[in-house]
């Protein structure tokens, strides 16, 4: 992955979600929003949702998998980067309860990273 800037070596957690999913926006045109998943995650993981509009739906049935896109700032592997991506549709399945998330994630206290706003 291109890094576009740098991040605090000092960064919270919190912090470093909204600066990598910030990174995935900038990148990937065809994502509507990138959703942080705090509760039950380990200290040092990441874990993102990230609702793609140019993915082919699927038939899944869940629970969905997320791929380890930990990336190495300044020589520092400061979390460890888990991505799920899912379809707008998947999304709201998820959100129904109708599919499930990945293993030992809930969607319970997410946090919503989209594009600004443009006039």
């Amino acid at each position: 992955m291109q890094i576009a800037e740098t991040v605090a070596p000092d960064v919270s957690r919190e912090g470093f979600a909204h600066w990598i999913a910030s990174q995935h926006l900038d990148i990937d045109s065809n994502l509507v929003v990138v959703y942080y998943l705090p509760t039950g995650a380990p200290a040092r993981e990441v874990r993102l949702i990230e609702v793609n509009q140019s993915l082919a739906l699927s038939n899944r049935a869940g629970p969905f998998e997320a791929l380890d896109f930990s990336v190495d700032v300044d020589g520092l592997e400061r979390f460890t980067v888990l991505v799920a991506e899912v379809t707008p549709s998947e999304w709201e399945a998820l959100t129904k309860k109708e599919l499930a998330p990945p293993c030992g994630w809930s969607l319970e206290s997410r946090v919503a990273f989209g594009r600004p706003e443009t006039d």
